[in-house]
């Protein structure tokens, strides 16, 4: 029965290179050196090369490894700063860094891309796969559970950062995601998270709201309550 799956899981994989490029490279040989039994060889060694010049390419979108950025955002260098290892990295900046040099302000792990086209962008942002990122670096950093408290508290004190800055963006963005940060904690998966983002935007489109000009702008505009959802 494992015998079968493991043919099956490999059937099911896409192959390294597909027919159609074996036949070029074939073709192309063929066309330069002829059919021969050494023009044959060269042929075969091309193949082992593109396959294996595939096989050791960095997945896209994949960091090529980890560093450290230090509380000023630059590249943070020491005996131990870059590894292949996400949860290694972590280690030394909560059990050490962070826990040694409180005053400095928060060390973090970031991804390093081999390419820079391998980053996320706007345009290829992957929502789940951000908030399952998202998930492990807080768990690791912060630990697991709920931290209601802890989360709001936190929150709290990033919208006085908010309202200070006069809404920056940044500031905004760290309320996001301490936003993002409480729901994951609240046992919610990735999907769960972003079905309960979607379906909360058209409840709202769905109430009916007072005219925007007619209310004091420093104070929220509530939804007309009488049977609205």
């Amino acid at each position: 029965m494992t015998n079968h799956n493991n043919a099956a899981q490999a059937a099911a994989q896409p192959p390294v290179l597909t027919r159609e490029e074996v036949g070029e490279l074939y073709k192309d040989w063929v066309c330069i050196f002829g059919v021969n039994a050494g023009s044959a060889e060269l042929c075969i060694r091309e193949i082992e090369s593109v396959l294996l010049s595939k096989l050791r390419a960095p997945v896209a979108g994949e960091p090529f490894m980890y560093g450290i950025m230090g509380p000023d955002g630059k590249a943070h260098f020491e005996e131990f700063c870059v590894s292949g290892d996400r949860g290694e990295l972590q280690t030394e900046v909560v059990d050490h860094l962070n826990r040694d040099n409180p005053e400095d302000g928060p060390y973090s792990v970031v991804a390093l891309f081999r390419d820079a086209e391998s980053q996320a962008s706007a345009e290829t942002f992957d929502f789940v796969a951000h908030l399952a990122r998202q998930a492990e670096f807080s768990a690791l950093t912060f630990g697991p559970g709920a931290r209601v408290a802890g989360v709001c508290d936190h929150i709290r004190k990033e919208l006085i950062e908010v309202e200070t800055s006069g809404g920056d963006l940044k500031e905004w963005v760290d309320v996001i995601i301490l936003g993002l940060d409480g729901a994951w904690r609240s046992g919610a998966t990735p999907q769960e998270i972003i079905a309960a983002i979607v379906a909360k935007q058209a409840k709202n489109e769905a109430r009916t709201w007072p005219d925007w000009r007619t209310v004091d702008p420093t104070k929220a505009i509530e939804h007309d309550r009488g049977g609205q959802p």
